[in-house]
């Protein structure tokens, strides 16, 4: 299992960065969310929109260890099972390409960034740091809202 930490998006997390400026070093990020665990869970999801004016490619997640020990891209995909039936299956991606002024969706059952190994459960109204690290662009923090979802 590969992760991915990236200094700089984790030196944000400190407070150490300095803003984007103009429209073409900037990534749009909206609609971040998280949906609340259980007890037992040890692992979590976030879901959130990118908008990159002159395309990127989100290559790095930021997460403090006091929410999870690190965070992974993953996607679903439908793989053909040796039964033949068509089954669901999340793998883990290194980096996600966002096409030049198109809105790239993370939503539950597609795309998402996966929480590993919470230091403890997401809870309905806590709120949290993630850093968004680009090819290109200035590393973005959002502040993630958990959601009961």
């Amino acid at each position: 299992m590969k992760r991915v930490l990236v200094p700089a998006a984790l030196a944000l997390l400190a407070g150490c960065g300095a803003p984007a400026s103009g429209p073409a070093s900037r990534v749009v990020v909206t609609e971040a969310w998280s949906r609340a665990t259980t007890g037992l869970a040890s692992a979590g999801a976030v879901y959130v929109t990118l908008e990159s004016p002159g395309g990127d490619r989100l290559v790095g997640l930021g997460v403090p260890l006091s929410v999870a020990r690190f965070a992974q891209l993953h996607e679903t995909v439908r793989e053909r099972g040796a039964n033949g039936a068509t089954e669901l299956r999340m793998r883990h991606v290194d980096s996600i390409v966002l096409p030049a002024g198109e809105r790239v969706a993370f939503v539950p059952g597609e795309r998402h960034i996966m929480l590993i190994e919470l230091a403890h459960p997401l809870a309905v109204g806590d709120t949290f740091a993630l850093v968004l690290a680009f090819q290109r662009a200035t590393p973005e923090t959002v502040r993630v809202p958990v959601r009961g979802e």
